[in-house]
């Protein structure tokens, strides 16, 4: 595969996430709508308009950032031949947000700490993970006795 559609395919699969964005947008403009025709009295406002449910510059330019590490990844994987084929490479541009996301929830990731509900102190546990007032967060085959 050439280089310019491993890019182009990696910057579809990132832009994906916006795509749908705007159909959940267009849904509910359009729930909105039909909600505004069955009333019995509509007002003098009119049927919602589509810019209150999407903003169209701020979605354009995200699309774009979420494309730029499709574009990497799927430029990446692709000139490393680890993924072939035109869906595998869309697959890995769609990819890096949700690998980000996981990242972010993950209990490895740097700086995350948990918090207890009521915002009180953490401590550490002798089996390396968070503890909050509700008890340990790590996993049961970690966790010492008396935990």
């Amino acid at each position: 595969m050439d280089s310019a559609t491993l890019l182009l395919l990696g910057a579809a699969g990132g832009a994906v996430r916006g795509i749908m964005h705007a159909y959940d947008c267009m849904t509910e403009w359009l729930k909105g709508r039909q909600q505004y025709r069955h009333t019995l009295d509509p007002g003098a406002e009119g049927p919602p308009a589509f810019g209150a449910f999407y903003d169209v510059g701020g979605e354009s330019i995200a699309a774009v950032v979420h494309a730029v590490p499709g574009v990497l990844v799927a430029g990446l994987l692709g000139t490393s031949r680890q993924v072939s084929g035109g869906f595998a490479v869309f697959a890995a541009g769609a990819s890096p947000r949700l690998l980000l996301v996981q990242l972010k929830n993950s209990r490895l990731a740097p700086g995350r700490r948990a918090r207890s509900a009521g915002g009180g102190k953490t401590r550490r546990c002798g089996c390396r993970g968070l503890v909050r007032r509700q008890g340990c967060l790590c996993p049961s085959w970690i966790r010492p006795t008396g935990h």
